[in-house]
């Protein structure tokens, strides 16, 4: 089984990856409409700062998911 289908098997069937994923896309949104922007004030590149923070770290959750399903798929 490959990545991506791993990746589409845990969406439909693990609810906390699911929801992982759900935030990360949320996250990769608010952090692009913040580019759009432009100009940030100080609050608004702190806040961003954050968010890629936490994306990053959503991404990291994510990807040790897949990488567990994919070495149990192995075995």
């Amino acid at each position: 089984m490959d990545r991506e289908s791993i990746k589409e098997l845990l969406i439909s069937t693990n609810s906390k990856f699911k929801e992982l994923v759900e935030q990360h896309r949320e996250l990769d949104t608010k952090v692009k409409k913040m580019y759009e922007k432009g100009f940030l004030t100080p609050e608004e590149e702190v806040e961003m700062k954050k968010m890629k923070i936490r994306k990053l770290r959503l991404k990291e959750q994510i990807e040790r998911m897949i990488v567990e399903a994919m070495e149990s798929t192995v075995k």
